[in-house]
């Protein structure tokens, strides 16, 4: 494919939604291919809804598929097929965004690193990173909302670091997905130390516009227009702590129905009770809404545990990019004192100083 490419792989709950929603489909110079690919730059005729299908298609066997039953050649064709409908310029800078693909729970990261090379060529990868303890509480906040979690945050973790440590990868997938430093080192040596950006979901917090002018400046596109584009609105927020009871309870209602009442209605069955039910449901939910995000922090033992689990990964990484990592939730610094070159892109080092 010649158009030029970037690839924003994740990782989850780094800001990956408010870059997939505002940055991404609003700055000028960007075809916004996708996620969501539904929102994608297709054009107003009966393809368009076929292509975005496809090209959603191709993304997700490239993160899901086996090498058994990942068919390249099928999935580049269909990516052509797609693109022919897609309204793609040259001198437009074309976007996918997808956080899966740099998941730990995806069929396996190497194999999508050589996977996107051989479907794009020498595209862009930008990798937003999040302290850890940040970012496993913003995970499990998001499964509490799909009623997964039984275990308390403290539990949640403390079992994953165990498994972890037994070498069971596949209970510990969740955590093992924020060693950020052997995912960056991959994409270095697939795509080149120059065409792989990593930036701190910290400075997007702290400071957006300079967030967005060293995306910009790593991507080849206007830094001003990056600026507007990325806004001040944040997306997908963590909710407060009712907003989690009232989910919570929903779920469990809904799983002690299944396992005793198997095809119960309340709404068909016993409709007065049903709306009495959402009535009261909505009030709640009216008021969660409302309110501020939970800010409850991790137990010491269990922050101590975290920074334990990652500290030499997040040495590696300020090696690599050479800078001091913040220090709330990377744990205690190292020997580097290097501060963050403002207006310039975060590179990753020669790999030899890793």
């Amino acid at each position: 494919m010649t158009h030029r490419w970037a690839v924003h792989i994740g990782v989850e709950k780094s800001g990956t939604t408010t870059l997939q929603r505002s940055l991404f489909p609003a700055h000028p110079q960007i075809s916004f291919v996708g996620k969501p690919f539904a929102d994608g730059p297709w054009p107003d005729n009966p393809e368009s809804n076929r292509a975005a299908t496809l090209f959603a298609k191709v993304i997700l066997n490239v993160w899901t598929q086996d090498s058994l039953t990942y068919d390249a050649k099928e999935m580049r064709t269909h990516a052509t097929e797609a693109l022919k409908a897609c309204d793609l310029r040259p001198e437009m800078l074309s976007v996918i965004a997808e956080e899966a693909l740099s998941t730990a729970r995806a069929v396996d990261r190497t194999l999508i690193a050589d996977r996107l090379g051989a479907l794009l060529g020498d595209a862009k990868i930008l990798i937003t990173v999040r302290n850890q303890p940040d970012a496993l509480m913003s995970l499990y906040a998001h499964l509490a909302r799909k009623g997964t979690l039984t275990d308390s945050f403290d539990t949640w973790v403390a079992k994953r670091i165990r498994s972890a440590a037994s070498g069971d990868f596949v209970s510990s997938a969740e955590i093992q997905t924020y060693r950020y430093d052997k995912l960056i080192e991959l994409y270095v040596d697939r795509f080149g130390r120059e065409n792989v950006g990593v930036f701190l979901f910290e400075d997007l917090r702290d400071a957006p516009d300079q967030f967005a002018r060293d995306v910009a400046a790593f991507l080849g596109i206007d830094a001003t227009q990056a600026v507007t584009a990325l806004g001040t609105e944040w997306h997908n927020k963590r909710k407060s702590d009712l907003y989690y009871s009232v989910r919570g309870a929903e779920n469990r209602y809904a799983r002690i129905r299944e396992r005793f009442f198997p095809g119960f209605s309340l709404s068909r069955h016993a409709p007065a009770v049903w709306r009495l039910k959402e009535k009261l449901r909505t009030s709640a939910m009216n008021r969660a809404s409302g309110k501020q995000r939970s800010q409850k922090p991790p137990a010491p033992e269990t922050m101590e545990l975290i920074e334990d689990f990652f500290r030499d990964d997040n040495q590696r990484l300020e090696k690599m990019l050479g800078r001091t990592l913040p220090v709330k939730g990377y744990g205690k610094s190292t020997s580097l004192q290097t501060k963050h070159p403002e207006g310039k892109t975060m590179v990753p080092r020669e790999k030899k100083n890793v």
